[in-house]
C-alpha cells in the first residue's frame, strides 16, 4: 500500500512539472478546468505521502492534521514529559550537575518543564514548580540566638536555640510567646520579654496571686480557733487566708488571726491566764501572784504601799506578802498595826473638867504605846502604866489609915485623913509610928522592885526581855523614878528617899551593862524571898 501511495505521488509530481514547463500553450491545450483538477490531484497525492504515528515516549500523543503536515511525524500534542519543538516531541531537559541543590531529576514522564527536580539536597526544599530552593534562616527575624546549620535545615527559620521571649517549636522554629488576656480571665497584664511559655501573666487582678505564671485566687477558709471567722471579699484579698474578722480569743494582725498571748510567771506576770476564748487582748490574767491585784482589764499590778510619817507605814510589808494596798510591816510610834495590816493611831480622850478616869492631858501621839495613855490625870486620879486610875485607900490597924482622905483630895495611893493610935500623920498624908523615919527594908525592896518591873515592862516594846539603846528613854525612866519616889513618900518611908530608886536599880543591874534582863529580875525576886524568910 505504501509503495502504491509513493508511486502515485511520484506520477503526480512528474505531471505537474511537465505542465509547468510547457507554458501557456499547454494550459490552453488542456484547459483551465482540467489544470485545476490536475493540481488538486497532485496536492492530494503529495499530502498522502507524510506519515505520522502516535505512541508513548517521543511519539506524538496527537499528530498534526494531515493537511497541515509538511513532513513526517509532525505532532500537535506530546506525551507527559515531552514538549513540542519544530513539530516534534522532545523530552524536557534536566541536568543535575548544573542545578543547585538538586539531588536527582524528576522522572521524564512526570516533568512539565525543563530542569524539574525530583528530590533536593539537604538544606533545600522542592518548590511547587519542582525547583530546589535553599532554606533560609535569619536569626534576627527568626527569633534565634543560633540558626541551625544550612545542611540541617528542613524548613525556613529553623533555630538551635531561641531568644528570650520566644518558644522553640517541635519543627525547630522560634515563635514569640503569645498571651491573650481574653483567655486569661484573672490576668491583669501578660509577661512579655521574660515569658517562658504562652499565656503567662505578669500581674493578676485583685484577689488573685501569681503561681507559676498563672493567676490563682487567694484561698480563705472559715472555722474555729485561728481560722477566719469571716473572710475578706475575694477582690480585697492580698494573701492566703486573708481574714475580715477573727474568732473570740484571736486578734487580726496583717490580715491573719493570731491568738492573744498570755504567759504565767512571777511578779506582775499572771498566776493563771484567762481562757483563750475570753481574752480580748494580750496578757489578760485570771489570777495574780501574791502582792499583786487584778485590774478591771485583767492586768496584774502591785499593791501599793507608801512609807512615811503618822498613819503611813514606817516599813511596808514585802511586796509578795501584800494582799491589799497600804499594808504595813511596822508602824510609826503612836500607831498600831490592825488585823488588815493598816496603821491606826492609838486614841486618847481628854477632859480637863471631868473628874473621872479620862486623861486630863493625853500622851503625845508619838509616845503612845496603847489606847487612852495619859500624860496627866484629873484630881483624885494617878498614872498607873500610863492610865489614870483612882487613888485608893483602905483603913486598917497599925500603920493603916484610921480614916482615908476623900477621893478628890487624894494626890497618891493610901492617903489618910487620920491615923490609928501610936501613929502620926505625915505631910504626905501617911501614918508613921512615932518618930521612926524608916520602914522595913523588905517593904522598900518590894516596892522598888515593882517600880523597876513596871518600868522595864513599859520600855521593853519588842518583848525580848531586854532593854536596848533604842528602847532606852531617859525621860520615861525619870518619870518612873519620880512616880516611885512619890509612892515611897506616900507611906513607905519618910526622909531620905531620893536615893532609894537608884540604889534598887543598881542592885538589880547585876552585870552593870545598863540593861535589866529577866534573869536579873528573877535574881532580885530570889533575894526578896530569902529576905522574907529571914524576917
Amino acid at each position: 500500500m505504501k509503495r502504491r501511495l509513493a508511486l502515485l505521488a511520484l506520477v503526480a509530481t512528474t505531471s505537474a512539472t511537465r505542465l509547468r514547463s510547457s507554458g501557456r500553450a499547454g494550459i490552453s491545450a488542456v484547459g483551465s478546468e482540467g489544470l485545476a483538477v490536475v493540481e488538486e490531484q497532485v496536492q492530494e497525492l503529495s499530502r498522502s505521502r507524510f506519515q505520522c504515528f502516535t505512541g508513548p515516549g517521543r511519539a506524538c500523543k496527537v499528530c498534526k492534521d494531515l493537511e497541515d503536515r509538511t513532513d513526517h511525524d509532525q505532532c500537535l500534542e506530546c506525551n507527559d514529559g515531552y514538549k513540542l519543538k519544530a513539530d516534534s516531541c522532545v523530552p524536557h531537559s534536566c541536568d543535575v550537575e548544573s542545578l543547585s541543590g538538586c539531588r536527582d531529576c524528576r522522572a521524564t514522564h512526570e516533568r512539565t518543564a525543563d530542569d524539574q527536580c525530583g528530590t533536593c539536597q539537604d538544606g533545600y526544599f522542592l518548590t511547587k514548580s519542582f525547583k530546589c530552593r535553599p532554606f533560609h534562616c535569619d536569626a534576627t527575624t527568626a527569633g534565634c540566638t543560633t540558626c541551625r546549620p544550612r545542611s540541617e535545615l528542613t524548613k525556613d527559620q529553623q533555630c538551635v536555640t531561641c531568644r528570650r521571649g520566644f518558644k522553640h517549636l517541635p519543627d525547630q522554629t522560634c515563635r514569640k510567646f503569645v498571651c491573650d488576656l481574653e483567655q486569661l480571665e484573672n490576668c491583669q497584664t501578660c509577661r512579655e520579654t521574660d515569658a517562658t511559655d504562652d499565656h503567662q501573666c505578669q500581674t493578676c487582678k485583685p484577689g488573685f496571686r501569681l503561681i507559676e505564671n498563672l493567676c490563682e485566687p487567694f484561698a480563705c477558709h472559715t472555722g474555729p480557733l485561728e481560722a477566719c471567722q469571716r473572710c475578706k471579699a475575694l477582690e480585697e484579698r492580698i494573701q492566703e487566708g486573708h481574714c475580715e474578722s477573727c474568732n473570740p480569743g484571736f486578734q487580726l494582725l496583717d490580715g491573719r488571726c493570731q491568738a492573744f498571748s498570755c504567759a504565767t510567771g512571777p511578779g506582775s506576770a499572771c498566776q493563771s491566764c484567762q481562757l483563750l476564748q475570753n481574752r480580748t487582748e494580750d496578757h489578760q490574767c485570771l489570777s495574780c501572784n501574791r502582792g499583786f491585784k487584778l485590774t478591771h482589764d485583767f492586768k496584774c499590778i502591785p499593791f501599793k504601799c507608801e512609807e512615811g510619817s503618822d498613819e503611813k507605814c514606817r516599813i511596808c510589808t514585802q511586796q509578795e506578802a501584800r494582799s491589799a494596798d497600804g499594808q504595813c510591816y511596822q508602824c510609826n510610834p503612836g500607831y498600831y498595826l490592825t488585823m488588815d495590816l493598816q496603821c491606826s493611831p492609838f486614841t486618847c480622850d481628854e477632859s480637863e473638867t471631868f473628874s473621872g478616869p479620862k486623861c486630863r492631858t493625853c500622851r503625845p501621839q508619838s509616845k503612845r504605846t496603847g489606847e487612852q495613855q495619859c500624860n496627866t490625870c484629873n484630881d483624885g486620879y494617878g498614872l498607873v502604866n500610863d492610865t489614870c486610875k483612882p487613888f485608893t485607900c483602905t483603913p486598917g490597924p497599925g500603920a493603916g489609915c484610921k480614916a482615908c482622905k476623900s477621893q478628890m483630895s487624894m494626890t497618891g495611893f493610901g492617903q489618910c485623913a487620920a491615923c490609928n493610935d501610936g501613929y502620926t500623920l505625915t505631910s504626905e498624908s501617911t501614918c508613921q509610928l512615932g518618930s521612926e523615919n524608916w520602914a522595913s527594908n523588905s517593904k522598900v525592896l518590894r516596892y522598888a522592885k515593882q517600880v523597876v518591873r513596871d518600868l522595864v515592862r513599859h520600855l521593853d516594846r519588842n518583848l525580848d526581855g531586854t532593854i536596848d539603846s533604842k528602847e532606852l528613854n531617859e525621860e520615861e525612866i525619870n518619870a518612873a523614878i519620880q512616880r516611885g519616889i512619890a509612892g515611897l513618900r506616900g507611906g513607905i518611908i519618910e526622909g531620905q528617899v531620893d536615893s532609894v530608886p537608884s540604889i534598887v536599880f543598881g542592885a538589880a543591874d547585876a552585870d552593870g551593862d545598863g540593861l535589866l534582863s529577866r534573869e536579873e529580875f528573877k535574881a532580885l525576886e530570889a533575894r526578896e524571898r530569902a529576905r522574907r524568910n529571914l524576917e
